[in-house]
């Protein structure tokens, strides 16, 4: 689903909500999100600009399209990203691949898959 690019702030929030529906149709999901300005209106302590900010607008945003069954995100600060899929899908019960730690923690499970945005 394209977020933004000539959508209005409803549309494109109703496209994160509803974007693991597109996995019907038997096709992965790739969501680009990271940093939209129609994200700014999520917020009461900010206006954005602050990258650090619009990093944790779009973390929190991510983190729901992981419970949507997304197959892949694009985002600016994989790093944060990653740590934070890491915590909460421990905390969620979810079964976590660990890199170099000999496999998986618990069966098998990875985040979706992050790309760095420029």
């Amino acid at each position: 689903p394209g977020i933004g690019f000539g959508k209005n702030r409803l549309q494109s929030l109703r496209l994160l909500r509803r974007a693991g529906e597109f996995r019907r149709h038997g096709l992965r999901v790739l969501v680009g999100h990271s940093r939209k300005s129609f994200m700014k209106s999520f917020s009461e302590t900010g206006t954005g600009g602050d990258e650090a900010h619009d990093d944790l607008l779009t973390l929190g945003a991510s983190l729901n399209l992981c419970t949507r069954g997304v197959d892949v995100i694009r985002v600016h600060d994989v790093p944060l990203h990653t740590t934070a899929w890491q915590g909460w899908s421990h905390a969620a019960g979810l079964e976590v691949e660990r890199p170099g730690a000999g496999g998986p923690s618990r069966g098998r499970s990875s985040p979706p898959a992050t790309g760095a945005g420029g």
